[in-house]
């Protein structure tokens, strides 16, 4: 495992229809140490991970829509 930061994340939370599951959409990272290089990561919500990466200091959802 590589390196662990903090730093903030919103993210809209959406029910799963006819289920009580739900995901996060929308996510928007800030306030994350500058010196991060460009690559894959896991961001955890809540107990779930979500795979991102950054690429030219901006933050890419990694999973389909």
């Amino acid at each position: 495992m590589g390196r662990e930061e903090q730093c903030t994340v919103r993210a809209k939370k959406v029910s799963l229809p006819d289920t009580n599951l739900y995901e996060y959409v929308k996510l928007t990272i800030h306030d994350e140490p500058a010196d991060l290089p460009n690559g894959p990561y896991t961001v955890a919500i809540e107990g779930q991970s979500i795979p991102v990466e950054r690429h030219l200091g901006a933050w890419i959802s990694r999973t389909l829509p």
